[in-house]
């Protein structure tokens, strides 16, 4: 026979008490508490002389006792155990999450005479999984974003090719002497339109991380302004859009892509922001001598003061599911801390400011560059041109020939060093795309520097990832992103054209 304790009641005291969990017992007849021990008191913030003899209406909420009360006689009126595994309780320490247990304790006669509770408090494993649960929607967001990012690169390298295209073909209409006026201006304005779609696709690259930051001097009176016919377009009717810029600002370096994406995503957050009618100002100033700054204010219902300090978190958003994932303001307030400045807001119902600020630089912007028709160098060498797009290689065929060169085709890069092999005498530089079929330009310039060490290659390419970007550089090559105009093609031929060989 087990030995039992000499005192068994103390005994049984003793474990009770140093349960880690709360253990409660309640009188069957109107439930007032007549038993706690240490956990107990620790989780609800009362002592036992305080809690014992009293009912739940004497210390919690109405409605959180009339619930406890309703849970107590359902178990009463049942045999069994009654296991709810999430109760949110308030207690004197603050709301907790508990895992309760509770079953009847029966007399002699079967009746129930007590009831048995044990609480485990689950307050910081629910946090827990609650952490886990918004990390897990911020990876799917981020892969969401990932691919999106991928469809953009992808969705730039396609309609590059087609500016390309549709620049060429406009360029050498416009330029043409047999061409009437009026169709040089429709001319004109293609490429002037094709122009503005490839700013587009900047961003759409800018936006997928698949575009190095270049860094110049901006001047932000100029961000405003060539991205104000986009934010007309984007704020729509009900929304009043006005500028206002300070004349002869100081630039900032920076990288003007970048600026753009902060100030659509600024003037994006306004828009909706506002319920109705209301107003977007874009402005700039000069705060001080050393800084130059750039602000959108909108008359919307501001940010309340609970959100404030989490603005900038990636993910954060109060838009509901599926409007927004919460990168537009983080995104920005990287951009612009990566060159030294500040984005800092206040707001209040009514009014919301965003102040982009960043250090001035001595210096000027330079002037966006205007396409050229007469004066572009020429030459007559022998080129080799692969590229996999047939618009794109006729087109920039018939342009090279218009200046004066001589042009092999090929239609992608193992053409192109079949092409490169038959001719390596003659041909003077191979002008190969970066993304082909079969094999692509960097594979194809290494098969043809291996034929011909000094042979000189220009890439073109309307989307590379950063990391075949980087290796053309260390390698030393020259890279032309499409799309490019007449122009800049003709310099970009002769410089390299004109580089002395090894």
């Amino acid at each position: 026979m087990k030995r039992r304790p000499a005192d068994a009641p103390a005994f049984l005291d003793s474990i009770v008490e140093n349960i880690p969990d709360m253990v409660f017992v309640k009188d069957a007849r109107q439930l007032r508490f007549v038993l706690f021990n240490k956990a107990g008191e620790r989780l609800l913030g009362y002592s036992r002389k305080k809690l014992l003899g009293k009912n739940d209406y004497d210390f919690f909420p109405k409605a959180q006792a009339d619930h406890f009360t309703a849970k107590d006689r359902e178990v009463l009126e049942r045999r069994g155990l009654l296991d709810i595994p999430e109760e949110p309780i308030q207690t004197k320490n603050g709301p907790r999450v508990l895992h309760t247990k509770k079953i009847a304790v029966r007399d002699k006669s079967g009746r129930p005479a007590f009831l048995l509770g044990i609480s485990e408090d689950i307050t910081a494993r629910k946090e827990l999984e609650e952490a886990l649960r918004q990390k897990e929607r911020q990876l799917h967001a981020s892969q969401k974003m990932e691919a999106v990012g991928r469809l953009a690169g992808g969705v730039a390298h396609e309609f590059n090719n087609i500016l390309t295209g549709i620049v060429s073909l406009a360029g050498l209409i416009r330029d043409d002497a047999g061409t009437p006026a009026s169709a040089r201006a429709d001319a004109e304005q293609i490429v002037e339109s094709s122009r503005r779609a490839a700013a587009i696709i900047t961003r759409l690259r800018t936006f997928s991380r698949q575009r190095e930051r270049v860094l110049a001097l901006v001047d932000l009176n100029d961000i405003v302004s060539r991205n104000e016919r986009l934010l007309r377009a984007m704020v729509g009717g009900r929304v009043r859009l006005e500028i206002s810029t300070t004349p002869s600002l100081p630039p900032v370096l920076a990288d003007a892509d970048e600026l753009d994406q902060v100030l659509v995503n600024l003037c994006l957050n306004a828009r909706d922001a506002i319920s109705g009618t209301g107003t977007i100002t874009v402005s700039t100033c000069r705060p001080s001598r050393a800084r130059a700054c750039l602000c959108v204010q909108d008359t919307g219902s501001g940010i309340a003061p609970e959100h404030q300090a989490r603005v900038f978190e990636p993910f954060f958003t109060t838009k509901k599911s599926g409007e927004g994932s919460g990168l537009g303001l983080a995104t920005a307030y990287g951009i612009v801390k990566a060159v030294g400045g500040k984005l800092e807001f206040d707001s209040v119902p009514g009014r919301t400011t965003f102040r982009m600020t960043l250090p001035a630089r001595r210096g000027k912007a330079p002037s966006a560059p205007r396409p050229q028709a007469d004066g572009r160098p020429r030459g007559t060498e022998t080129l080799l041109l692969a590229d996999d797009e047939p618009i794109v290689r006729s087109s920039l065929a018939k342009t090279l020939r218009a200046l004066g060169y001589r042009v092999l085709e090929a239609a992608d890069g193992r053409q192109a060093v079949r092409v490169f092999r038959a001719h390596r005498r003659e041909i003077d530089l191979a002008l190969l795309d970066v993304v082909m079929p079969v094999l692509d330009g960097p594979g194809a310039g290494r098969r043809i520097a291996a034929l011909e060490p000094r042979a000189k290659i220009l890439f073109m390419t309307g989307y590379a990832p950063d990391a075949a970007q980087a290796e053309l550089r260390r390698s030393g090559a020259q890279v032309l992103s499409k799309p490019f105009s007449p122009d800049e093609l003709a310099r970009r031929i002769r410089r390299a054209l004109d580089v002395k060989r090894a």
